[in-house]
């Protein structure tokens, strides 16, 4: 959660912990904590208009969080499509994958820090504006993130910030994402072709959303004896296993 691309924009651990306290309560050393970030992450998505998806069960927690690891491993809102499918790729998920994905963007904030580059100094160039935002949009902006404040933040991330839709697509579409990754989606044909049909139809959009989910949290699972259920999400337990 300190990583760079996540740093300050991970809130809820707290309520992650209090469920597994009570979960806990009812069925001790059953359900790990990486099963309950699953389940909340897609209840979360289904409680600000999402579509519920299935959820398969049975990770195990493991021993060793790694902030390098994190660090190299989640990917920046600097890179272009073709270090986007790649750093996707690492982990086995596709290029439909990573663009359905950065629709979850419909929900969040960001630090200026990420958009002052595309405003006054895009391409090392002292002034000037990347030109793949829309100009109304850049001036919007400059009023919200001036030059010498990286760590305000930009406030939402679509036109309906508290509702899971396909507006994040329909902004990127009108060149008003804020990252140059989400302009970047747009500069591959396969990628506007995606942005294109998941703005124009919102049901196919929610429906694969939850299939990448899937994909995306079976990554590097520990199941089996591998792995540990964690008492306390937080910490390891202190003879390695439950």
């Amino acid at each position: 959660m300190d990583a760079p691309p996540n740093a300050g924009s991970l809130r809820g651990f707290a309520e992650v912990d209090s469920i597994k306290a009570e979960v806990e309560k009812a069925c001790p050393g059953v359900v790990s904590c990486a099963d309950i970030l699953a389940l909340a992450a897609r209840d979360a998505v289904v409680k600000v208009g999402g579509k519920y998806w299935s959820v398969p069960l049975g990770r195990k927690d493991g021993f060793i969080s790694s902030l390098v690891e994190a660090n190299s491993s989640l990917p920046s809102p600097f890179m272009t499509f073709a270090q986007l499918v790649e750093n996707f790729a690492a982990v086995g998920l596709n290029a439909k994958d990573m663009v359905i994905l950065s629709g979850g963007h419909t929900i969040g904030q960001a630090h200026c820090a990420v958009v002052i580059p595309r405003l006054y100094n895009f391409s090392g160039v002292p002034g000037a504006t990347d030109p793949s935002l829309d100009p109304t949009f850049a001036d919007m902006l400059r009023t919200l993130c001036p030059s010498d404040e990286p760590l305000t933040f930009v406030g939402q991330m679509d036109a309906t910030n508290g509702t899971f839709d396909n507006n994040y697509f329909t902004a990127v579409k009108s060149q008003r994402g804020l990252f140059s990754s989400d302009a970047a989606l747009l500069t591959s044909p396969l990628g506007r072709r995606i942005v294109r049909e998941s703005a124009q139809y919102p049901g196919s959009f929610l429906r694969e959303f939850g299939k990448s989910m899937v994909k995306m949290g079976n990554i590097d699972v520990l199941t089996g004896s591998a792995g540990e259920i964690r008492r306390v999400c937080s910490a390891v337990n202190n003879n390695g296993n439950y």
